[in-house]
């Protein structure tokens, strides 16, 4: 498929599921830990079944290598992610991810030879103003959320040198699905001593709302598994800016339900903050589009 298919289907579904998220962190669940075991197991199903089904399955110690190392990247990086949307606000934890594709420019450009004009890196003063805005809270000169900006931060950096590292397996000729297979093997195996290690605090059993916590892990799976196809058939750099467009998506979505029913994520509506967000949001996406 397209590349930039994919990048913008996962971009939309992301939104839905970054809001989703929220809901059910909140709403749901006491902790972030039961949802990132459900993501776990999910995500391995989902990123090993389509190997073995197309009978792709091989054993090359590389790629095992590569699959073991981007499975703790991509656990690591779903757990700050879990982490930051359980303690601030969702519309802006999501701009604030876009560090991710500033980093994954930069090692892209280091470590995969891929080549960018001069004038893209005025797209990322920009895109690093716009976290800027989203991060600060302007009336009281301060951090909105000291936690939930390094959570995101740690998020942004694993995403990053997860996206370089799968690609770079990819340039060497390897098949894709045998890529992601073994990633989702990684991440089955590493889950599993997640699982062992929390299930004290997971109370899957006990949880009345386990279906929706279910139903929430499944979509970020199915968005984590599209947006890694992406990286695999187009340039890394542009894929993870084109996706940024989520941020627009969850913003708007986010607003309209902290404007109506402020309940629902936990979130107040104000408008200064409304405009603040906006700024940030907007400037971003003029960075990103920069960097297209």
């Amino acid at each position: 498929m397209n590349w930039i298919f994919l990048t913008l289907l996962a971009a939309g579904m992301e939104s839905i599921s970054s809001v989703n998220d929220r809901f059910v962190l909140k709403n749901d669940l006491k902790n972030s830990d039961t949802l990132l075991v459900l993501w776990g197991f999910f995500s391995a199903l989902m990123f090993s079944a389509p190997a073995f089904l197309a009978g792709t399955f091989s054993v090359s110690p590389l790629v095992i290598l590569i699959g073991a190392v981007a499975s703790l990247c991509y656990l690591g990086a779903m757990h700050f992610y879990y982490g930051a949307a359980n303690t601030g606000e969702i519309d802006r934890v999501v701009p604030i991810l876009s560090l991710n594709p500033v980093l994954v420019l930069i090692l892209a450009t280091l470590f995969l030879g891929e080549t960018h004009e001069p004038s893209k890196y005025l797209g990322i003063g920009l895109i690093m103003l716009g976290i800027l805005v989203e991060a600060l809270d302007f009336h009281h000169h301060r951090l909105t959320n000291k936690k939930a900006l390094y959570l995101t931060i740690l998020a942004s950096i694993l995403f990053a040198f997860k996206n370089v590292l799968v690609k770079w397996v990819t340039i060497q000729n390897l098949d894709p699905l045998n890529i992601l297979c073994w990633i989702g093997l990684g991440i089955l195996l590493f889950n599993i001593f997640i699982t062992i290690k929390l299930w004290p605090r997971l109370n899957l059993r006990r949880n009345k709302h386990w279906p929706e916590i279910a139903f929430a892990a499944a979509l970020t799976g199915s968005v984590t598994l599209i947006y890694t196809a992406a990286i695999i058939a187009g340039p890394a750099a542009l894929v993870t800016f084109l996706h940024r467009i989520q941020i627009f998506f969850v913003f708007v979505i986010t607003e309209t339900m902290d404007f109506f029913n402020p309940k629902l994520l936990h979130e107040k509506f104000s408008k200064p903050v409304f405009y603040q967000k906006l700024s940030g949001v907007l400037v971003i996406l003029v960075g990103s589009y920069l960097l297209l």
